[in-house]
Order: structure tokens, then C-alpha cells, then sequence
């Protein structure tokens, strides 16, 4: 596959990580550090998205095939996203105080990593908790073929935490590291940083943008991986206004990989 852009930027290599699978056991959580003490009542913790530093270019992408797939005016750069504390509840995701008039977090892209994380770091307390966190961040994806092209949208009642997702997630014992993905998270301070609110960095580059229109990866930076993790992110036009609801497929897990222990 070849991509130019049209009007810009160079093209950055990023190392993809891959998945791999574990046994059936389900042992506890170890601890996980931060906060241990869940709010008596639920919070509206405010979010920030930044996009200042985004440039935006007209990009193309040629296949092996030699079939050409062109986008425009599509965001390259790095965002900044920051949230208050940690949210502990499907409640307290529900509450947020979310910026640009937003009503719903599915109604951002840059949302999705940054409330994922945040429902993840939710296996070091309550593995229950956690899986509706996931859920509710996630929405699940199905897929449908629609005159001739393969269609991914929110599913209702379609659990982002599928059977074998979660079957393989829920061996570790240990998912602190996880808040790594915020600045100045180290093993320091138990992958928690003493400055509120939390940061977390995301990129778009040459490889966030494919054949399949429907779907943007964005990359993490964690302060224990060596290199940047590319993660999908699902978009939907339900009413053909131009607006997108934004959501994840049941990969989380990809998040976890070489960081959470057993």
C-alpha cells in the first residue's frame, strides 16, 4: 500500500504490536494503586480535548491493486486530552463535563483511548464495574453490507467486552501500568501522576487513515512501551448529516498488551 499526502506532512514508521492470548484462569486483582477509595457519590469530572495543534491535509492511498482512495481536509498532529481524576462508574462517565457543547462522549473522536484507559484502569477495583465501563465507552460494532461495501455501526445490545476479549483481558491479575499512558506516569508513583488533571497524548500521522473510511487509528504513547500503539477507532454517520458517532471494536485489549501482569 502506498499513502501521499497531498499537502504535507512526511510519513512517520511506527511499530505495530501484536495480541497475544492467555489461559482460562481468572485470578484476582493485586492492588493497583492510585486511589483506592471509590467516591461515596458519583462525580462530573471535567474532560478536555485540545486539537490546537492539528494541521489538516488533503491525503491518498494507492492499493497493490492499483485502486486510489482519496480524503480531504483530513487532522494530522498530536492532541491533548485531559481529564479530571479517574471516573469509577458507568455513572460518573455518564456525568462528565464534557467540552465544545458535547453532549455524549460518542460524539468525539479523541474520547474514545482516553475513557477506554480509564474504564480499564477499573480491573484493579472492580472487575464488574470494569466490564460496564467498557461496555459503555465501547458500544460494540456490528457489521452489515450495504450496496456492495461492508458497513460498521453501533450495535444495541452488542457487548464491546465479547466472550473471547474478555476471557483472554481478565487473566491478568494486575492492570496499573495501564495509567501509563498519561504523562508522568512511572513506576515512580505507581503509574499515577501527582499532577490533576491527567494528560494523555494522541497522534494522527500518514497511518491513521486506510482503505476503510469508516475506521481512524490513533496512536498512544505510554511511558513503559518503546513504541507508539495504533488503535482503531469506528465512526458512524446515523442520520447522514455529516456527524459522527465515534466507537470502538472489541480489540481493548490491544491496550493492555505488554503492560498488564499476571
Amino acid at each position: 500500500m502506498k499513502i501521499r499526502v497531498i499537502a504535507g506532512l512526511a510519513s512517520v514508521a511506527l511499530a505495530a504490536i501484536a495480541l497475544t492470548s492467555c489461559g482460562d484462569d481468572e485470578p484476582s486483582p493485586k492492588g493497583g494503586g492510585g486511589d483506592n477509595d471509590k467516591p461515596a457519590a458519583a462525580r462530573s469530572l471535567t474532560v478536555t480535548v485540545d486539537e490546537s495543534q492539528l494541521t489538516y491535509e488533503n491525503l491518498e492511498i494507492v492499493l497493490s491493486n492499483g485502486a486510489t482512495y482519496k480524503y480531504e481536509n483530513v487532522p494530522f498532529g498530536t492532541v491533548t486530552v485531559t481529564i479530571e481524576d479517574f471516573p469509577r462508574s458507568v455513572e460518573e462517565l455518564e456525568r462528565l463535563k464534557l467540552p465544545n457543547g458535547m453532549t455524549d462522549i460518542h460524539q468525539n473522536l479523541y474520547l474514545q483511548p482516553l475513557l477506554m484507559v480509564c474504564a480499564l484502569n477499573e480491573l484493579n477495583y472492580d472487575r464488574d464495574v470494569a466490564r460496564a465501563m467498557i461496555d459503555y465507552v465501547g458500544k460494540g460494532v456490528k457489521s452489515q453490507s450495504r450496496d456492495g461495501e461492508l458497513i460498521h455501526y453501533p450495535g444495541e445490545g452488542v457487548s464491546t467486552a465479547d466472550p473471547t476479549e474478555w476471557s483472554q483481558a481478565k487473566q491478568y491479575s494486575r492492570f496499573d501500568k495501564v495509567r501509563s499512558y498519561f504523562e508522568g506516569a512511572t513506576s515512580g508513583n505507581n503509574y499515577t501522576p501527582a499532577t490533576k488533571p491527567y494528560v494523555m497524548k494522541l497522534e494522527l500521522n500518514n497511518y491513521s487513515y486506510t482503505a476503510d473510511k469508516d475506521c481512524v487509528q490513533v496512536w498512544l504513547t505510554s511511558t513503559q512501551l518503546a513504541s507508539k500503539k495504533p488503535l482503531q477507532v469506528w465512526k458512524y454517520d446515523s442520520d447522514g448529516d455529516g456527524s459522527y458517532d465515534y466507537f470502538w471494536t472489541s480489540t481493548f485489549r490491544s491496550l493492555l498488551h505488554s503492560l498488564a501482569e499476571y
